[in-house]
This record gives structure tokens, C-alpha cells and sequence, in this order.
């Protein structure tokens, strides 16, 4: 269809010699990805109903407990950053801002506003935790939120690295002279 080819742009380069072909950067990012993101917008808003609920009785946090939230937190706040720096370096990278075929695809703009929102969203969470206590009802789903998007992201990893399968990734820099 029309509308799907123009919001993912496929890449008929046969760089990806999978079942999906060209749609490979597409169906990662909004169904790899995009399902821990959606994990994120269905589990926060109950999380902090839950945190934010007077009759249902919370805990304080213990010292190692605030700083492993805090760590988190951080996390969170760099996994906002860098869909964010990745927007940037694609609109950086475009000659032009307006929709051109050498523009970005719609699906990536997509793909890092949903991801941004998403983090932003986990850190309201953790900061939430921190001032409110805990309350161990529902306490997996931000969990399961955070395991989903940690797959995504292996997902992506993994296509990336299949996009150059003769360059190694991690000795390449090491053991160049």
C-alpha cells in the first residue's frame, strides 16, 4: 500500500536479506521498540494512580532503595536524551527540512517522539517513587515496560550490526593502527 510505503521509506537496496526485507528499520523501530514505548504509556498512568492513591498504603524508600531509583532515573533521563540527540543528528544531516524523497521517513520521527515521551514518562515514575515511597501493587510493570524496551533495542542492535555484517563492531577501533 501507498501510505505504508511512504511512512516507512523502505530500503530497496537489499541491504537486509530477511523475510522483511526493506521494512527492517520500520519494523523495528515501531514494533520492536514501539511496544515497550506502548508498554510505557498503558503501565505509567496506573503506576502513578497507584503511587499518588491515599488509601492505598505505600513504604518509604531505605537509602540503598533512593539510590538504586536514582539510578534509574538517571538511566531514564539518558534513554530520553539519546532518541533525542539521534533526531537532531538526522535533521542536522537533511539538506532540507520540508518532505522531500531525500527526507527522513515519517516513521522515524514517529519512532523517536514515541521513545522520548516514553522515557520521560519512566522518569516521572522514578521521581514519583522517590518522593512518595513504594507501594509494591503494580510495582512489575514498570519493570516489564523497561524489559520490553531493553528487547527492542536488542532487536535494533542486532539489525545494525546485519546491516555491515564485514565490519566488527566492537575490535575494529581497538586493533586499528
Amino acid at each position: 500500500s501507498s501510505a505504508l510505503l511512504y511512512f516507512c521509506r523502505p530500503d530497496d537496496a537489499g541491504v537486509f536479506r530477511n523475510a522483511l526485507g526493506g521494512f527492517t528499520p520500520c519494523f523495528t523501530e515501531l514494533f520492536a521498540l514501539g511496544i515497550g514505548h506502548i508498554a510505557f504509556y498503558l503501565f505509567v498512568p496506573l503506576r502513578l494512580w497507584v503511587l499518588f492513591n491515599s488509601s492505598i498504603e505505600k513504604s518509604p524508600l531505605n537509602s540503598l532503595s533512593k539510590w538504586g531509583h536514582r539510578i534509574l532515573t538517571f538511566l531514564s533521563i539518558f534513554n530520553a536524551l539519546i532518541p533525542l540527540l539521534q533526531m537532531n543528528a538526522r535533521f542536522g544531516g537533511l539538506s532540507n527540512l520540508y518532505i522531500t524523497s531525500d527526507s527522513m521517513p515519517p516513521m522515524e520521527l514517529t519512532s523517536y517522539i514515541l521513545a522520548i515521551v516514553a522515557w520521560l514518562l519512566s522518569t516521572s515514575v522514578m521521581i514519583t517513587e522517590i518522593e512518595k515511597g513504594i507501594c509494591q501493587k503494580y510495582d512489575w510493570m514498570i519493570r516489564f515496560a523497561w524489559l520490553l524496551s531493553f528487547a527492542g533495542h536488542c532487536a535494533k542492535i542486532n539489525f545494525v550490526v546485519a546491516m555491515h555484517p564485514e565490519r566488527d563492531y566492537f575490535f575494529d577501533s581497538v586493533f586499528d593502527s
